[in-house]
């Protein structure tokens, strides 16, 4: 695969420029031999083939990288340990590998210590965190105030063992480093497994614990947070608990089939996610995710979607599908008591037992939005040919299409939620954008949060026109910051206008428009106010 290689050339950047290139198998038989002939800014090149090495030490600023990709480069440690990064302050790189079989109390595949890292473009599977009280990330593990940026992998069938109590991290597990960047990997069918009375398993995708981190664009699926004895299963997809001063933004991830076990009578939370921290959760898909247990004639399991825990500053949830998650409290969301919460503009649909569970005041308040926007419809999932999230476009337009709170932007507009490819375009669609365009999380940042203070304020018009398409009536309803005279337009394709309404003084309002008369083709809805304009397409079939 020379265009792999060329890619990664492209990449490497500094190190080609400054440093030499170390060739595996050609001038050193193995990759440690490579590592240690290396000094900081040369690159460790390796060819392609089966290399039965363990315990890998890499050296402060060297770049370990394939030649043809991890298809063909395989690191098989044989039940030893993996890779390690230890006390590397200059970039240290591992690219393109598949790294599996290896095993360490924590980061079986590759273990992370006061180090800035980047790992990238690696499959790391069947790698094993165990035989320590506390096991921490079967496939990945960051500590002691590392800065690792973790990108465009496949993290697989990885597990981290509590022996003695807690396990945690079956996929990755970062644990109070300086920053974490995890983007644009796949996280799937890992397990954790918490051991002994009361020991817990906890992150059984991702575990992140006292660290500001970004999770951007990941697939994390199937992920599993169980119990071998009395003990919780929490946040089988997502684990997060950070203080006040360690903000994690979760951005563009799709959630789904992640499970948490409870055994006994103990419980369960977050299934999907389970945050304990100032997080702003934003145009996520999570859907299909899960309790269950063993031994128990109840399930006790808190928040299918996410489970909110108390945080000492404000934690913001908006732009998300939120559907077909199950618990026993909270299927959707279950907020703590003395969670501050921000929720709005999301999609909540048939979450078992409650969307929400002890919502903030006027969230969940009213029938199909409440005063927050967030709704309550069938999302219409459809399979496209990268997965099975994708929002429907016909005969109808899913409910999610352009019902986001900013116009698409910060990469949004290159990516789709239509199987047939189409970039977002106008209001960014809800929840999980499919595609490979790098989504600018400072950018998504600076048009959504603005102020903190007011986002409840909705400084915005919102127009919603459904079904669309239709085939006979159109139901349109709109709301405004605050009661103003508005008009509402519809026009043909020619701009010719077809009906008029007013309405005075309003702060929503909501008409039918019948078009039985008309002739099918494409309508454009518009919406003034002194302030304000809004246009939505619609399409009318017969």
């Amino acid at each position: 695969m020379r265009v792999y290689l060329l890619s990664m050339v492209l990449l490497m950047g500094s190190f080609l420029l400054e440093g030499r290139v170390i060739r595996v198998p050609s001038e050193y038989p193995t990759i440690q031999e490579g590592i240690d002939a290396a000094n900081p800014g040369d690159t460790v090149l390796v060819a392609s083939g089966v290399y039965n090495e363990s315990n890998i030490t890499m050296r402060n600023g060297v770049y370990l990288l394939s030649e043809e990709g991890p298809e063909t480069t395989i690191i098989d440690c044989g039940g030893g340990e993996g890779i390690e990064i230890t006390g590397c302050d200059s970039l240290t790189v591992v690219d393109g590998f598949t790294i599996r079989n290896g095993g360490r109390a924590k980061g079986g595949g590759i273990c992370i210590w006061g180090s800035k890292a980047l790992i990238q473009n690696n499959i790391i599977e069947y790698n094993t965190a165990e035989l320590d009280p506390f096991s921490l990330g079967g496939g990945i593990a960051a500590l002691g105030h590392s800065k690792v940026t973790i990108r465009r992998n496949i993290i697989r069938y990885n597990d981290s063992y509590g022996a003695l109590g807690d396990g945690t991290g079956g996929g990755i597990a970062i644990n109070s480093c300086d920053t974490a960047i995890i983007e644009e990997n796949r996280i799937v069918d890992n397990v954790v497994v918490g051991d002994w009375e009361g020991g817990c398993g906890v992150g059984g995708g991702i575990y992140i614990a006292g660290t500001p981190a970004i999770i951007n664009s990941n697939i994390i699926q199937n992920n599993y947070a169980i119990v071998d004895g009395p003990g919780s299963g929490i946040g089988a997809g997502i684990f997060i608990s950070c203080g006040s001063n360690k903000r994690v933004v979760i951005i563009n991830n799709l959630i789904t089939g992640n499970v948490a076990q409870a055994r006994w009578y103990d419980e369960g939370w977050g299934a999907g996610i389970y945050c304990k921290a100032p997080a702003v959760i934003v145009n996520n898909t999570i859907a299909h995710n899960y309790f269950s247990g063993l031994f128990m004639d109840t399930l006790f399991g808190y928040g299918g979607g996410i489970y909110c825990e108390n945080t000492s500053d404000t934690m913001i949830i908006c732009n998300n599908i939120i559907a077909f998650n199950l618990a026993d409290t909270g299927g959707g969301i279950f907020c703590s008591d003395s969670a501050r919460i921000v929720i709005t503009y999301n999609d909540f649909f048939m979450n078992l037992n409650d969307n929400i569970y002890n919502p903030p005041p006027g969230v969940g308040e009213g029938y199909p939005y409440d005063s927050f926007y967030n709704m309550n419809y069938d999302p219409w999932f459809v399979s496209g040919p990268e997965g099975n999230y994708y929002l429907m476009r016909t005969p109808y337009w899913s409910p999610c299409v352009d019902a986001g709170s900013f116009e698409a932007c910060g990469g949004f507009e290159q990516r789709t939620t239509s199987p047939d490819g189409t970039p977002d375009a106008g209001r960014v669609d809800l929840g999980y954008h499919y595609g490979t365009a790098h989504i600018d999380v400072e950018t998504i940042l600076d048009v959504m949060l603005g102020v903190k203070e007011h986002l409840y304020a909705a400084p915005h018009i919102t127009l919603r026109c459904y079904p669309n398409p239709f085939n006979s009536k159109l139901t349109i309803n709109y709301s405004l910051p605050a009661p103003e005279d508005a008009t509402l337009c519809i026009y043909d394709a020619t701009g010719r206008l077809v009906k008029r309404i007013e309405f005075q003084f309003k702060q929503t309002g909501v008409a039918i428009w019948d078009g039985n008369t008309m002739p099918n083709g494409t309508y454009f809805v518009q919406l003034k106010t002194p302030e304000y304009e809004v246009t939505k397409k619609v399409i009318l079939v017969k």
